[in-house]
């Protein structure tokens, strides 16, 4: 999936497109929405805060789901309530973005992976996913701002959070993991999934570079575990992480690098919200998984 950086100037290239609210709640919490099932990732999985149960799995399964329709429709019934007002209504959208980026992108950053493990066999699979979502994140922010790594902090995908537009995002959190497994989570641990994310974000912010440099110079004879999620300085040459010399790749036996990939699901999201609005959910998603 593209990661931190990329769904947060998606979700703001999305909302300049199409004209969405932009009050600082609005604002505030379509970020968080723009993150979508990730932030479950973050759930007591992070150092020094793994004791107790872990909803993580949560955020697999979500992203994993053959038709992730009963979401949509979960999302639809929030629309049809008005749940949580204009601020909710911003989170879904950020959802959306997430979703529609996801599954715009994933397949091509899979095959990377893929073929990147194979150049570098000791690196799991997971960890070269991860790698080149961090390369990425560093090109996005550059093409679409100009800025470097060091000029944006990861932490502000993640803006701090009022008590009330607190409770609308747990209230969503709560309705899709209902909706898609029929499971009532306590909301305890939904407040707990906020503290965490963001205290993981707050870790993979490298102003400096001093993280990637120091761990990647730790790990230099073993896996990337530590290092590939942080956002390098610029990325290594020596990778062709976004595909701009355009290898095939995939099971469809494409060539499209990963700009044009990015830039088709910008243009596609006015049609896919126009559907979201008018249509049922497995027209929302003809059917086609987060990743």
């Amino acid at each position: 999936m593209p990661s931190m950086i990329t769904h947060w100037l998606f979700a703001e290239k999305v909302e300049e497109k199409l004209g969405f609210g932009c009050s600082q709640a609005e604002k505030n919490l379509r970020l968080w929405g723009a993150q979508g099932p990730d932030i479950l990732f973050c759930h007591r999985t992070m150092p020094l805060r793994k004791k107790g149960e872990s909803l993580s799995d949560y955020g697999h399964r979500m992203h994993t789901m053959a038709d992730p329709a009963p979401l949509i429709a979960a999302l639809q019934q929030c629309e049809k309530e008005g749940l949580g007002g204009a601020p909710g209504r911003a989170w879904r959208q950020g959802f959306l973005c997430h979703y529609l980026l996801d599954r715009t992108c994933h397949p091509f950053v899979t095959a990377r992976a893929q073929w990147l493990h194979e150049q570098l066999p000791v690196q799991p699979v997971s960890y070269c996913h991860q790698e080149i979502e961090a390369s990425l994140d560093t090109m996005m922010l550059r093409r679409e701002t100009g800025q470097l790594p060091q000029e944006r902090a990861v932490h502000d995908a993640l803006p701090p959070l009022g008590d009330s537009e607190k409770e609308i995002l747990v209230l969503h959190l709560e309705r899709l993991i209902q909706a898609g497994f029929h499971t009532h989570v306590p909301k305890e641990l939904l407040y707990q999934v906020l503290k965490d994310a963001s205290y993981a974000f707050h870790l993979a912010t490298d102003k400096t570079g001093l993280k990637r440099m120091l761990t990647r110079r730790w790990e230099r004879k073993k896996t990337w575990r530590i290092s590939s999620r942080l956002l390098p300085m610029t990325e290594d040459p020596q990778w062709d992480h976004a595909n701009l010399d355009h290898a095939v790749w995939g099971e469809k036996g494409e060539d499209d690098d990963f700009f044009a990939l990015y830039d088709r699901a910008v243009e596609e999201s006015p049609t896919f919200f126009a559907l979201y609005q008018t249509n049922c959910a497995e027209q929302v998603t003809a059917h086609i998984p987060f990743c």
